[in-house]
């Protein structure tokens, strides 16, 4: 039943005359991811799905956050499909805190969960095609923080303020 609603609102949504970039949170492991890819699959012609860290082609996955290789994706990937209906920023920031967390991890943090999705969308924009659409999933942790998730948790909040 709340496969079936939630499947609902995402269709509604797509549907919508006025499109909007679309916020999904929720706790952890209860299928959002799922349900996002499952939907994008259904719904759109072609689906890229950013993740974090080591390339694939398929359904287009890339798992990764330095700039040459978000250039070199949407190369590939505009080459290959010529148009974006549906950019999925699902991107795990890692989830550590003050104690452990140094510099350069806290900016790697920053780096997968906000700056790779902000910086895919600018360079996908061009392509979208008219009903495409942003899909930036984010957590509940971006103001509920918990005690060592502060690199999470600020990554997490970052890519709220993408959205409007």
């Amino acid at each position: 039943m709340l496969k079936r609603k939630m499947y609902d609102t995402l269709l509604a949504w797509k549907n919508s005359e006025k499109k909007e970039c679309l916020l999904v949170k929720g706790a952890r492991q209860v299928g959002k991811t799922y349900l996002i890819r499952k939907f994008g699959e259904k719904e759109y012609d072609s689906l890229m799905y950013e993740v974090a860290e080591n390339f694939r082609v398929g359904n287009f996955a890339l798992f990764e956050w330095e700039l040459e290789t978000l250039e070199e994706f949407v190369k590939h990937v505009i080459e290959k499909e010529g148009k974006i209906d549906f950019l999925i920023n699902n991107a795990p920031p890692l989830f550590k805190g003050i104690d452990e967390c140094s510099y350069e991890e806290f900016n790697k943090s920053l780096a997968i969960g906000v700056t790779a999705p902000f910086y895919l969308s600018k360079l996908f924009a061009p392509y979208f095609t008219k009903d495409g659409c942003i899909i930036n999933i984010s957590s509940t942790r971006d103001n509920m923080s918990q005690q060592q998730s502060e690199s999470y948790s600020a990554a997490k909040g970052a890519i709220n303020s993408l959205i409007h």
